[in-house]
């Protein structure tokens, strides 16, 4: 089976090197008290008190669903293995947006564009 031109720059090097480069290029965002040589306390502040931390009281239905979509995929031998991936990819986007978002009385609106993975 053959790659398609997308697949193959995902799985390049030079994917990963255009993730490192955004990390410098992507500036966070407030809708009010931003001041650019603050931006690091912006972020930090963000990440303390994003939309995620909201979430947590619901993360066991998640599982639960992921749970009973695996269960599907066992079940029937892979027919049921699209959705499988479609709901993944939707938890995985829904967790990308709320980890980096808040609304605070500090900043208002603000996005902390910061990868965890390679801020670790």
């Amino acid at each position: 089976m053959t790659k398609s031109r997308f697949e193959n720059f995902l799985t390049s090097w030079k994917f990963f090197l255009l993730l490192v480069l955004l990390q410098f290029l992507l500036m966070p965002v407030a809708t009010k008290g931003f001041k650019f040589e603050a931006a690091g306390d912006l972020i930090f502040y963000t990440l303390g008190h994003a939309f995620i931390m909201d979430m947590y009281p619901y993360t066991v239905y998640f599982q639960i669903v992921m749970i009973l979509t695996l269960v599907a995929v066992i079940v029937w031998r892979g027919k049921f293995g699209r959705c499988f991936m479609a709901i993944a990819g939707c938890f995985y986007l829904l967790y990308a947006v709320i980890q980096n978002m808040a609304v605070t009385e500090q900043y208002g609106f603000s996005m902390g564009w910061v990868c965890p993975y390679l801020h670790c």
